[in-house]
């Protein structure tokens, strides 16, 4: 799993010749819970971190979907707030100052 091996503990003046426990039982189950891939199967993780995203974006895209909301409503109301209600046009050398 990683971390430093005894040897380079007591090379770094950790406690020498301290027991170390034995940690081999848990990295032992924590390899089953959670699988080590190789290197070789690197596409393998890209291909399946890609789906997974897109899987909880399209999760989140059906739950607005499920109580009304569009994608089409979403950018149509942007677009009227960013819109000014007047119609007034406002140059870069005009000061907008709050009332």
């Amino acid at each position: 799993m990683g971390g430093f091996t005894n040897e380079e503990l007591d090379g770094l003046n950790l406690g020498k010749n301290y027991k170390y426990p034995d940690t081999t039982t848990i990295e032992n189950q924590a390899t089953d819970i959670i699988p080590v891939f190789e290197g070789a199967n690197i596409p393998y993780k890209f291909t399946i971190s890609v789906l997974g995203l897109m899987g909880m974006f399209m999760c989140i895209l059906f739950y607005f979907r499920h109580n009304g909301m569009h994608i089409g409503n979403l950018f149509k109301s942007l677009k009227d707030k960013i819109r000014m209600t007047r119609g007034v046009r406002v140059s870069s050398k005009t000061m907008v100052m709050p009332k």
